[in-house]
């Protein structure tokens, strides 16, 4: 075939067009070829259904796949884009359902290194792996954590004292500096449907789900104001085991009816922690870090009652900003965790070598035994 005589420009543009229509084919003929039906979802889902326990959570891999969780019926499902580096110490045991086919050109790199980082800490306990046609079926057990007090559950949250504080001699040309005599306006107004304190015009401090990395998250909105500290105050909690908090800023939306507005740049938020009028720890995130975890062990300190009060101050660094669009999550948990079982993979020792003999240190009668944990690279 001979092409007519025409500029450059033509030619060019000649060859893209097939190009693409080529390259459009291919993606038609890739995904045809690797879908996953509803009827092929629902084999795993059954399986998942009949063994399925009390502590027991799901996840999808990819975890954009979410035709995947229609079949399960409303059991608790993970939509975490990391997620190995996810807290999941509040369930017993993780499903992991993986369509490995799903994507295989272009995805597949993608959440076999989750599957990798999942190996690593948790124990696997099905040695093979439960097939069903295209889809994959692992079980995790994981390191529970009953937790001992919930601060986003809704009877303790509606128990909380929430207010502003605001210094009294406050310039707001510069910055605000705190002071020991302060004044603070309590939210009184409590919704009982959205779980959530009402305070002046449209502002609010409660319970919302928002997309912080991805990842649908249960957290606590809270939304410093200039010269003012969220102060946010639970009454008899149990003052033993560990924290743990989470915290991070939301993916940014337009915020029109369904969400609170959300500004892309400003000033990061302080997150203190008081524990009967003590302060405990401060952390500090902007919104170009991601969601965070920490951990704080309340049963190193010395405290005199068994219960207490449990405080969180959030603020903008100096009081000079407001700042929306923060997020956070506190839970305590117990101490005695069951620790996972750890997968070594064996050596292969070669046919003609012959292993050797090491010597086997013994610890002494009289030795109490201790946790180890694994040495930081």
């Amino acid at each position: 075939m001979q092409l007519p005589d025409t500029r450059w420009s033509d030619r060019l543009f000649l060859v893209l067009a097939v190009g693409a229509a080529l390259f459009a084919l291919f993606m038609h003929y890739g995904i045809a070829k690797t879908s996953v039906s509803r009827a092929e979802w629902a084999k795993p889902a059954k399986h998942i259904q009949k063994h399925f326990r009390k502590g027991d959570a799901v996840a999808i891999l990819p975890h954009w796949a979410l035709m995947g969780a229609e079949k399960l019926n409303g059991l608790p499902v993970l939509y975490a884009e990391h997620l190995a580096n996810e807290d999941l110490s509040r369930y017993r045991r993780l499903w992991v359902l993986v369509a490995p086919r799903l994507g295989k050109w272009w995805f597949r790199h993608a959440f076999k290194g989750t599957l990798s980082q999942m190996d690593a800490r948790y124990w696997q306990k099905y040695k093979d792996v439960k097939s069903f046609g295209k889809l994959e079926l692992y079980l995790y057990k994981l390191p529970y954590r009953p937790a001992l007090f919930d601060f986003l559950a809704k009877n303790n949250l509606r128990k909380a004292e929430v207010g502003l504080e605001k210094p009294v001699l406050s310039r707001r040309e510069t910055t605000c500096k705190a002071r020991t005599s302060s004044e603070i306006t309590w939210m009184r107004r409590w919704n009982e449907r959205r779980g959530r304190f009402m305070g002046k015009g449209r502002y609010f401090f409660g319970r919302i789900i928002q997309e912080i990395d991805n990842t649908p998250r249960d957290c606590l909105w809270a939304q410093p104001k200039r010269c003012q500290v969220l102060r946010v105050r639970y009454k008899n909690v149990p003052l033993t085991g560990r924290l743990k908090i989470g915290h991070g800023f939301t993916t940014p939306t337009p915020g029109r009816g369904l969400t609170p507005s959300i500004r892309i740049k400003g000033a990061g938020v302080e997150l203190a922690l008081y524990v009967e009028e003590q302060f405990v720890a401060k952390w500090e995130t902007s919104m170009g870090k991601r969601w965070r975890d920490h951990w704080i062990d309340l049963s190193k300190w010395k405290f005199a009652y068994k219960k207490g009060t449990v405080e969180f101050r959030i603020q903008t660094p100096m009081l000079s900003h407001s700042r929306t669009g923060y997020c956070f999550q506190a839970s305590l948990r117990k101490n005695d965790a069951s620790q996972p079982k750890v997968r070594i993979p064996a050596a292969r020792a070669s046919k003609t070598s012959t292993p050797t003999k090491r010597p086997v240190k013994r610890a002494p009668a009289n030795m109490t035994p201790v946790q180890m944990t694994p040495l930081k690279k």
